[in-house]
């Protein structure tokens, strides 16, 4: 496989071979990879590109008997999300000191400030030194969702709530 009119995308591009055989009446699965290393937008000619695959003889004849070029077409985009928390806890949520049997509520602002649509889901991870599961004390209101494209300016907010 060969980038065509396309410079560095090595970079961006990677498979696990770039040659084999394919025995006769099989078939054979080339995976292609894409790493984004920056967003480009959608109309920009980085994201088109050809690739080409030369066919040869396995018995020595030399060039390429076929060539077929095979249109790849990207759109890497950034994920902005904005998060929020109470005033006074800029770091995080923080519950303090929290009485037996009585229960507390924190929450945080979600935004999607991004161009695309993106998802969300939160997971409570578990402290492997301590033996008590801190999980059903907790609850997490909505755990995951979808947020709306939004763009700076029209990003709108979603509010997760934290149960003590």
């Amino acid at each position: 496989l060969i980038g065509i009119g396309q410079e560095g995308i090595g970079q961006e591009f990677s498979t696990k071979t770039d040659t084999g055989i394919v025995e006769p009446l099989s078939t054979y699965e080339l995976q292609l990879n894409y790493y984004a290393s920056r967003p480009r937008s959608p109309a920009s000619q980085k994201n088109k590109l050809q690739l080409k695959l030369e066919i040869s003889d396995t018995e020595g004849m030399p060039g390429a008997i076929k060539t077929v070029n095979i249109p790849v077409m990207v759109e890497p985009y950034d994920i902005v999300l904005d998060m929020t928390f109470q005033k006074g806890n800029d770091r995080g949520i923080d519950f303090g000191n929290v009485r037996v049997n009585q229960e507390t509520k924190q929450s945080c602002i979600l935004k999607n400030k991004g161009k695309r649509e993106i998802k969300y889901k939160f997971e409570l991870v578990p402290d492997t030194k301590s033996k008590v599961d801190a999980s059903k004390f907790f609850e997490i209101v909505p755990k995951q969702g979808t947020l709306a494209a939004g763009g700076d300016r029209n990003a709108q907010a979603t509010s997760v709530n934290v149960n003590i």
